[in-house]
């Protein structure tokens, strides 16, 4: 019985997500003022371009909308492939990525930058600092203000 019940939250996810059901009916915490975290996703650390795509694919197939990638991972490309070729509408899923910390303003910018390239994206949906150790917030903060408000 147990296994039916599982069955049928996925399917009716996959069914939800494909409609354009905002998020797919996974239930999210608001972070922001119109920002919804979904609490379920795909976490891509440790995977190279090739098994990102696939992985990102499946997840996206089986009605993932949350997928979790960072600029250090060096598989943004195969997650950025993975969401092109899915045909889902952006506002379907929900992007998370991270750049460096300890980077100046000019390093932030190219690492957001270089971010929504490999991403195929125009934006994410949460940019966080990977590991603020010697981060200038300063000079990183008003980078970010250029990406969040253009």
């Amino acid at each position: 019985m147990l296994a039916g019940l599982l069955l049928l939250a996925v399917l009716a996810t996959t069914v939800a997500a494909k409609a354009g059901i905002p998020l797919g009916g996974i239930p999210t915490i608001t972070i922001a003022p119109g920002v919804d975290l979904p609490m379920q996703g795909l976490g891509t650390w440790l995977y190279n371009n090739s098994v990102a795509k696939a992985s990102v694919l499946s997840a996206l197939e089986l009605g993932y909308v949350h997928i979790d990638t960072a600029l250090i991972y060096g598989n943004q490309v195969g997650v950025g492939q993975a969401l092109k070729e899915s045909g889902r509408d952006r506002k379907s899923y929900f992007i998370t990525t991270k750049i460096p910390g300890g980077l100046n303003a000019s390093f932030t910018q190219t690492s957001l930058e270089q971010d929504l390239t490999q991403l195929q994206l125009s934006y994410v949906d949460l940019m966080l600092v990977h590991y603020p150790c010697t981060m200038d917030a300063k000079a990183a903060g008003e980078s970010l203000l250029f990406f969040c408000f253009p």
